[in-house]
């Protein structure tokens, strides 16, 4: 088995995540702070 150690960003973005649609059902008075840890999160994830 090769090993690798290669780092590197998340391919992820707006357009394949989630996260904006399931958004829509969070209340609007907790969306700001669900932002917030989520961009924490997606940061520490890169």
């Amino acid at each position: 088995m090769k090993k690798t150690s290669i780092i590197s960003p998340s391919e992820k973005n707006i357009t394949s995540e989630n996260f904006p649609v399931a958004s829509w059902i969070i209340p609007k008075s907790l969306r700001n702070d669900i932002v917030t840890l989520y961009n924490f999160a997606r940061t520490a994830d890169n």
